[in-house]
């Protein structure tokens, strides 16, 4: 078992940015705070699945290029590979927690079952697949 309150822990940027909660191995959990124009760079996580419920306030994503705009009790997820980009472009100040579960620690059988539900032909090598999830 692991405990904490939310206040022991800071936001990376001191007013802004994660405060991760729990960094482990196979899982992460944090609060985000966003100040109005705070912007996360565009960027893709090669093994992480990551989810986002909003708290507070408004967030516009950019999901591989397309924009999402999600307001308090929205949730969205993203699979690994899916670049995106998170913008404030509110009056208000954002809260949402962040999950993140990496990919690395899966199994044969989890690896074999996520292929079968990928829309991926079949003609790719199993390798490259097995590389492109690890």
């Amino acid at each position: 078992m692991f405990y904490l309150n939310e206040m022991e822990r800071e936001h990376r940027h001191g007013d802004h940015g994660p405060k991760y909660l729990e960094q482990g191995p196979r899982m992460n959990f944090g609060i985000v705070k966003l100040q109005p124009g705070n912007v996360v760079s565009p960027h893709v996580h090669r093994i992480m699945q990551e989810s986002f419920f909003i708290l507070e306030g408004c967030v516009t994503m950019y999901i591989e290029g397309v924009k999402v705009e999600l307001k308090k009790g929205d949730y969205i997820h993203l699979e690994p590979g899916e670049a995106h980009k998170i913008c404030n472009e509110g009056s208000e100040v954002l809260r949402m927690v962040v999950t993140a579960c990496s990919l690395k620690h899966l199994t044969v059988s989890s690896i074999l079952c996520f292929i079968s539900q990928t829309k991926l032909p079949w003609s790719i090598p199993f390798s490259y697949l097995f590389l492109r999830i690890v």
